[in-house]
């Protein structure tokens, strides 16, 4: 049995196993906006503010954004890489191939 954010989610869609696409993307910007999450989709960034080896800000050409969490949620983990954090791209990690996987553009702060 799956809990926590899960429950939650397939509560929402109707404890189905198939369902339909856009109730499931309602629910989950549900869950966002409830949770308090900022989302900004397409967002280029100008520079990454890291303190003593934590991402506090990040600047773009909108203004400033500092938060106490940030998600990097797109193909390219440029905020990853800016931030001088540890990551792979694509499958590189599982060490059975060099492809790579889709991944949507967006950045999450909390």
């Amino acid at each position: 049995m799956q809990g926590g954010l899960f429950r939650d989610f397939y509560r929402r869609i109707g404890k189905e196993a198939s369902f339909d696409v856009v109730q499931a993307e309602q629910a989950f910007w549900a869950m966002l906006r409830e949770a308090g999450v900022e989302v900004r989709l397409e967002v280029p960034l100008d520079r990454v503010g890291v303190e003593a080896g934590r991402l506090t800000l990040l600047e773009t050409p909108m203004g400033t954004v500092g938060a106490p969490y940030f998600v990097d949620a797109t193909d390219t983990a440029d905020l990853a890489f800016r931030a001088g954090a540890s990551f792979t791209q694509g499958r590189e990690d599982t060490g059975l191939d060099g492809r790579s996987m889709a991944a949507p553009l967006s950045l999450i702060t909390i």
